[in-house]
């Protein structure tokens, strides 16, 4: 398996006969390696099938954390009986079918499950010319679910490969399949938020090799990322923006971006105008809310949120305590999530048991844990999937929503705000994720992630006027002698001898601008956020601390406030607390404090209004 031409893991498939039935192993492991951490994801799939291809049994194993899920469909008669676990108690459900009708070769509608042995003797009779399409059932693991599958021969090769498209109801992209004469999968292609993923048919040794995963290029992971063309003023403030999205690859579509929080104002194959606002409920609810046909799947524990588990109804119970009102309960357990849990970069998807045990993840084990401890205290909850706006960037985010009355009410514990969720990001996917975490990696995620473009066209603060951005607009202007982002509303002149570095850093850098003097010194200029319950002051020694470890406490005057200082020999750190932000600035030289003074007297940075 590569990803944008980097070897970074492989596929095994084994066929096994037993009796008068077939079994198909397939195992995919996929390893990223990225700063400092590996990211791995490794799925089995064992489909057993009667001798004429109709799907008896599928078993799906996925494992992106230290705890494996697993799916088992048992097809019987009419009826799917489909299990799920992960790492607890199971979860039962039953899917309906139509009745089979005579053969594998039968329409989709009403025709019997096919396993990859069906898939392929159908595709053997079917595809024989261009042109020739065929249509089958599956039971999709990724998708819990009954889809329909569609193979369409692109072209022959000379030496009987044929070139087929693949299409799955319920999965928006195509794949591009090689089958041999013998229609196995001997290739295949399909675009990801990365680049192209593809497999290609090789030795053991090959495969093996590859399974000790790659480092993609920098600009694979750049590719992923929604660059805004400027820095947005504390963000967190954001109650209302319009987005502009450009598709690289209209042929994808665009997945439904409407909810409470989001109009989409304009729409064409490869362009949508939307706006996004802030939330705030409009009546109040009490707990715990009554289960209904509505509500009933928000408040349901399933195999990725247990909810339902001792643990997690009694950390929910200490945390609101007396609470009674739903939003601001959710507010605390936003709050306790957020003081409670450590990022890591290393875990993918963990269900809920896994997050209360180790309290540890990227957003997407934030949102989990949170979503899951709504529903112990009796709230509807769902898991929410877009993008987050940080540091010039939109990211990949996930973060929770919440029904307070009829209103559905952001909530992020990994980029945490005081009220709801703030208007700068950009949802595109929310579930009950009682299907299991597979729709997430194959839905209107594959649309999205690594194949969009974004302008902000507007943006406003609360209780201030809004700011209309022009198409292309720079907010960041750089001379000789002066650094102006008039988006933030900063300006640093800089001092004779020193010239601007590292101004077009996007996240995870924090680092704005930079300065650096012929002699060595350097200067920086950082935003660091801090939690609206703590005391700023506190924040800002822990933050400068880190930055000079073992410095001396002191004070200074930044721009005309009070600020904190930390320093040591060679290495100073001075921060101002501004509403949720930490302005911080770094210096570097043989005399930091007589370097601060310098290069202090030239900065202007945004106690009031963001310049334009």
């Amino acid at each position: 398996v590569s990803i944008a031409d980097r070897p970074v893991g492989s596929v095994h498939e084994v066929e096994t006969r037993h009796g008068d039935t077939i079994t198909t192993s397939e195992t995919m492991h996929i390893a990223l390696n990225r700063m400092g951490s590996s990211v791995e994801m490794t799925t089995t799939t064992i489909w057993t099938e009667t001798l004429d291809g109709r799907l008896r049994e599928l078993e799906f194993l996925l494992d992106m954390s230290e705890r494996e899920t697993r799916l088992r469909a048992v097809v019987a008669g009419d009826r799917i009986h489909v299990a799920q676990d992960a790492g607890g108690q199971s979860f039962a459900s039953v899917v309906e079918l139509e009745p089979a009708t005579a053969g594998p070769s039968a329409g989709p509608s009403g025709a019997p499950l096919l396993g990859p042995l069906g898939a392929r003797r159908l595709s053997g009779r079917e595809l024989e010319g261009v042109g020739d399409a065929v249509t089958y059932r599956v039971f999709h693991p990724m998708l819990a679910a009954v889809a329909e599958t569609t193979r369409r021969a692109l072209h022959v090769d000379a030496d009987g490969t044929r070139v087929v498209e693949e299409r799955t109801s319920g999965i928006p992209i195509a794949t591009t399949l090689r089958l041999d004469p013998a229609s196995r999968i001997v290739g295949s292609e399909m675009p990801g938020p990365f680049g192209t993923i593809r497999t290609v048919l090789a030795d053991r040794a090959a495969a093996r090799l590859a399974d000790s995963g790659g480092e993609l290029p920098e600009e694979s992971y750049g590719a992923s990322l929604l660059h805004t063309r400027r820095r947005l003023p504390t963000p967190r403030q954001a109650d209302w923006m319009q987005l502009e999205l450009r598709h690289r690859n209209p042929a994808l579509g665009w997945p439904d971006l409407a909810s409470d929080s989001q109009k989409v104002l304009e729409r064409s194959d490869d362009r949508l105008l939307v706006a996004v606002s802030r939330r705030y409920p409009s009546t109040t609810a009490a707990l715990p809310v009554e289960a209904s046909a509505a509500t009933r799947p928000y408040l349901s524990a399933s195999a990725y949120l247990r909810s339902d588990s001792d643990e997690a109804r009694r950390l929910a119970a200490e945390i609101l305590g007396d609470e009674r009102d739903v939003f601001a309960a959710g507010l605390a357990l936003e709050r306790w999530v957020a003081e409670n849990m450590t990022f890591d970069m290393g875990i993918v998807m963990a269900p809920s048991d896994e997050v209360l045990e180790n309290r540890r993840g990227t957003c997407t084990e934030y949102a989990v844990l949170l979503t899951t401890l709504a529903r112990a205290a009796g709230i509807p909850a769902r898991f929410v999937m877009g993008y987050v706006y940080v540091n010039g960037i939109f990211g990949g985010h996930a973060w929770t929503e919440i029904l307070v009355g009829e209103e559905w009410i952001g909530l992020d514990a990994a980029v945490v705000t005081e009220g709801p969720a703030d208007a700068a990001r950009l949802a595109f996917q929310w579930t009950a994720l009682e299907e299991g975490a597979g729709r997430l990696n194959v839905g209107p995620a594959t649309q999205m992630y690594g194949q969009v473009d974004v302008e902000v066209l507007g943006y406003r603060l609360e209780g201030r006027p809004a700011i209309a951005f022009d198409a292309g607009e720079e907010t960041v202007r750089v001379t000789d002698d002066l650094f102006v982002d008039t988006g933030l509303g900063i300006a640093w002149s800089r001092p004779e001898g020193f010239e601007f570095a590292d101004y077009a850093l996007t996240w995870p850098e924090r680092t704005l601008v930079a300065l650096e003097g012929a002699d060595g010194g350097r200067a920086e200029i950082q935003v660091s956020p801090i939690f609206y319950w703590r005391p700023p002051d506190e924040q800002a020694w822990e933050r400068l601390e880190s930055l000079v470890p073992e410095g001396r406490r002191g004070a200074t005057i930044l721009d005309g406030r009070p600020a904190f200082v930390v320093s040591d020999t060679g290495r100073l750190a001075a921060a101002v607390a501004d509403q949720e932000e930490l302005w911080i600035l770094t210096v570097e030289g043989h005399d930091p404090e007589g370097l601060l003074e310098r290069v202090a007297a030239g900065l202007d940075l945004p106690w009031g209004e963001p310049r334009r």
